[in-house]
């Protein structure tokens, strides 16, 4: 789970820098501080789950 979090940290980081910077349209650091940053972490809850069965 720590790789998860570090990863989470790593593209919400780089997302909210790269919305702060950007001039144009924002969809993509939106969806990847919302939608991808937060489904590594399920991703890495749910390989916990599947190891433990």
């Amino acid at each position: 789970m720590k790789v998860n979090f570090v990863l989470f940290v790593i593209m919400a980081g780089f997302a909210t820098f790269s919305l702060l910077k950007s001039g144009g349209s924002s969809w993509t650091q939106l969806l990847a501080i919302f939608i991808f940053a937060p489904v590594s972490v399920l991703g890495g809850l749910f390989w916990i789950k599947r190891i433990k069965k």
